[in-house]
């Protein structure tokens, strides 16, 4: 019987509380409601004018409905978790998980399959060379100028690659001999970010026969490319002359999941511009 009495006193001590603090949502119907809130919100940012808020009450007014609530008692409850900073930062921590999850869907597509990009829509390829010939810059072992291309250059910008790219370097070029020909080494050394590194290297000879270098790496996915460094020809003793004709630096990528960032495109953009201007003035002065 005391049992029963004390149960019949803790419930009526409930309904008491209640009645005193109104309708409070809980943490769960509280996501839910917001969830749909802001969800309406970002609609109507696009869809319907600041002005127009008796259009946008309408909106509010449905999802109050769908939740079983009124504005009276989400106001109250919001006002409740306002008190409450703890219980309002659970219920945003479950807010972000509900709208990270509904984007990736709307990223995968999940919504409306039939506008997906196929792979042919998503890969491009974008040069990456921004170096161009007619440039005295420094041989690898830095001891003097070279007044050729340059002979050994490095990329130490992570922005230049994504896991998962293709890197393809294409040369074409000649190697004049003094006497004979000279056996030498033209190479691609890829750093990663786990310290590790891994070599492309094709051996040729200065024959003054123009040849085409064609280096292709599928870059690895589980680590990043920290550097680059690529050596036209690794030794001048016994080379008269080289002649480069082109160079290219392709990396294949795919638009929408490792674009190319807008900061490597200005750099190359604004290096070839300012090559090609200077080649315009030397060809002005020629005239």
């Amino acid at each position: 019987m005391y049992r029963r009495n004390i149960c019949i006193l803790c419930l009526l001590l409930y309904v008491l509380c209640s009645c005193g603090r109104g309708k409070i949502l809980s943490s769960q119907e509280m996501t839910d409601v917001l969830y749909d809130i802001h969800k309406a919100e970002a609609t109507l940012k696009v869809l319907v004018p600041t002005q127009r808020r008796i259009e946008k009450q309408e909106y509010y007014n449905v999802i109050f409905e769908k939740h079983g609530i009124d504005k009276e008692i989400f106001d109250k409850s919001l006002a409740w978790y306002a008190d409450h900073p703890d219980k309002l930062q659970s219920v945003y921590d479950d807010l972000k998980i509900k709208v990270d999850t509904l984007q990736a869907q709307v990223d995968s597509y999940v919504f409306n399959p039939d506008e997906k990009p196929t792979r042919a829509d998503s890969i491009d390829e974008f040069d990456l060379w921004r170096w161009q010939r007619r440039q005295l810059l420094v041989a690898k072992s830095g001891k003097r100028n070279v007044p050729y291309d340059s002979l050994h250059f490095e990329i130490n910008d992570t922005d230049y690659f994504a896991r998962g790219n293709e890197i393809n370097f294409i040369l074409q070029m000649r190697a004049y001999p003094l006497d004979t020909s000279t056996r030498y080494r033209t190479s691609l050394l890829f750093h990663y970010s786990d310290s590790l590194s891994d070599t492309l290297m094709h051996t040729s000879f200065s024959d003054s026969l123009t040849r085409r270098f064609d280096f292709y790496k599928l870059l690895p996915d589980s680590v990043d490319v920290v550097g680059l460094e690529v050596t036209f020809i690794d030794s001048l003793r016994g080379i008269s002359r080289v002649e480069i004709d082109s160079v290219r630096l392709m990396r294949t990528y795919h638009k929408y999941d490792t674009p190319i960032s807008y900061r490597v495109r200005k750099e190359v953009r604004e290096a070839r511009d300012s090559i090609n201007k200077k080649q315009n003035r030397s060809v002005g002065r020629k005239k």
